[in-house]
């Protein structure tokens, strides 16, 4: 459980660098008024992305500890 923890926490702000990032790029190549709803589906894409990729390795990683003994 522990380690579950300090997992997902790790991976918070790389979430966050992701959408920062994002959100500047898109502020560069389109004006405000199109890029507020644009951050909005990015935002939502990057939070479900991450979360079912860093789950993968997550559930593998206990089916290891698991079997290790």
């Amino acid at each position: 459980m522990g380690k579950k923890d300090k997992e997902i926490k790790e991976e918070i702000p790389s979430d966050e660098n992701k959408r920062k990032e994002d959100e500047e790029s898109e502020k560069k190549s389109s004006k405000a008024s199109s890029s507020a709803p644009r951050s909005y589906t990015t935002q939502s894409i990057v939070k479900t992305e991450p979360s079912t990729e860093s789950r993968v390795p997550q559930t593998e990683e206990e089916k290891d500890a698991l079997f290790d003994y």
